[in-house]
């Protein structure tokens, strides 16, 4: 988050990363532990991702764009 609006980030690109990497099972697991609460990743299928959230309405364009971002995250 860039908190300084007096700052130019036009053009400019952040690698937003951490120490390590982690897949979304372990994400859930560490979520788990911190709030003390179950999360599970269930992971999908790309037929699986599209027929889930086919019923929220959203356009074609709009339910592409969440399944291939979760895609690109997931892999």
């Amino acid at each position: 988050v860039l908190l300084d609006e007096g700052a130019d980030h036009d053009d400019r690109v952040y690698d937003l990363t951490g120490p390590e990497a982690f897949t979304l099972a372990e994400a859930a697991d560490e979520l788990s532990r911190v709030t003390g609460r179950p999360v599970v990743y269930v992971p999908e299928t790309r037929e699986e991702a599209y027929a889930s959230r086919a019923g929220y309405g959203a356009e074609d364009w709009e339910v592409a764009g969440w399944v291939t971002s979760y895609e690109a995250i997931a892999n």
